[in-house]
């Protein structure tokens, strides 16, 4: 990515597409399909019935669809040689002349899917069916499936490099609608209306759909931390939590910037300064063999050696999450507050560090979070997205 100087600050310029044009998506989509098929001997499994939407796009590429409706929608069985869809009847005849990597499509409905299910296994010779996620009621008509939903989300965690090429893009696309959004934010503008700006510059720089609505929030909204934007007016002096994720072929991307209204006050400069820093802290520390506990920790302490440990939630909000198909996987943080399980990060993981500090008090005008996505490699870590360090308070404080 490039950046260029202007009169009004820091432009960035990025070549469309770059990352998913040069990508042999064909090879990435047997790569990672390949990957979900070694589990079958692991385990010893005849096929993995896939529900969760994250592992059903891993090896079918079919797009998300952002609808209630659609939560659901999509189920994939993965032998050693087919890939079969499950899908509405509507969408059936579209994978089938659309996607011919699929050897397969089958119409379901909203009745019997263990039914459903059980044909299908019977079909494919599985008896021993490793699932991702299957709702109570299902599972306990189905016979011989192995829990598995674990180690799928191990090996998606692990991005390969072409996935991590088009994470980048992603980064570049989630800028766009927060830079966006930094030019809409002034006294009196609507949070809906940021929000609005924001999604659309990420629409226009190749966005297919929102990870979660536009999180726009300012003022005394920051302090709780709301994860919707309302119709509230930015006062002179709030704090503004911008934290945008989006989708972009196939990937999530999560960044998360704080400003204010005008100019900030010496409170305010200090909460800013120790959530940057504690992410600074975060990105430093992470790295291949790294416990996600000691990531957590480089955090934490700075927030506690600033004096706000006592706003920043570390007991129970995650300081960092892993992105990819999911906008929410792992690798995670443990929260300091309960006995979580550890995890250790390897090469490939893609993680966003997002500490915070959340006030409601008037003096300090709302909370502070800033989150900025990084790959892990051999050497340490990468920047996916850069909220521009260099000149942070610039931006960020005026």
């Amino acid at each position: 990515m490039q950046l260029r100087e202007s009169a009004a600050g820091p432009e960035y310029v990025y070549p469309s597409h770059r990352a998913v044009e040069a990508v042999d998506t064909a090879a990435l989509r047997e790569s990672r399909t390949r990957r979900f098929r070694d589990l079958l001997d692991d385990r010893g499994l005849d096929a993995l019935l896939l529900t969760d939407q994250a592992n059903v796009r891993y090896v079918t590429d079919i797009r998300p669809v952002h609808s209630v409706y659609f939560t659901d929608a999509y189920q994939a069985l993965v032998t050693d040689d087919r890939v079969v869809m499950l899908a509405p009847a509507g969408d059936v005849p579209r994978i089938r002349t659309r996607m011919p990597w699929i050897d397969d499509a089958v119409a379901t409905t909203r009745g019997d899917m263990a039914a459903t299910y059980r044909d299908l296994f019977e079909t494919h010779g599985a008896d021993a069916v490793g699932v991702d996620a299957l709702g109570f009621g299902v599972a306990g008509d189905l016979d011989g499936l192995v829990p598995v939903g674990d180690d799928l989300a191990r090996i998606r965690g692990v991005k390969l490099p072409a996935e991590v090429a088009i994470m980048d893009d992603a980064g570049a696309v989630c800028e766009q609608a927060v830079l966006a959004a930094l030019d809409a934010v002034e006294q009196g503008v609507r949070e809906y209306e940021v929000a609005a700006e924001a999604e659309y510059a990420a629409k226009r720089a190749g966005a297919q759909g929102v990870s979660w609505a536009p999180a726009t929030f300012s003022g005394t909204n920051t302090g709780v931390f709301l994860r919707y934007d309302s119709a509230k007016r930015l006062r002179y002096g709030d704090f503004v939590i911008l934290g945008y994720a989006f989708v972009y072929a196939g990937y999530n991307m999560d960044i998360t910037v704080t400003t204010v209204v005008g100019e900030p006050t010496e409170r305010q400069r200090e909460m800013y300064t120790a959530v940057w820093d504690a992410r600074e802290a975060a990105i430093e520390a992470a790295g291949p063999g790294v416990s996600a506990r000691a990531v957590r920790d480089a955090a934490a302490d700075v927030i506690d050696e600033r004096g706000f440990a006592d706003i920043s939630f570390t007991d129970y909000q995650p300081i960092f999450h892993g992105l990819g198909m999911n906008v929410y996987e792992p690798p995670f943080a443990p929260d300091a507050g309960r006995d979580d399980p550890d995890h250790t990060l390897e090469p490939g993981h893609v993680i966003v560090p997002e500490p915070g500090v959340y006030a409601t008090d008037e003096p300090s005008r709302g909370g502070v979070r800033i989150g900025e996505p990084v790959v892990v490699t051999d050497e340490g870590t990468e920047r996916l997205a850069r909220v521009v360090p260099d000149r942070h308070e610039d931006l960020y404080l005026g």
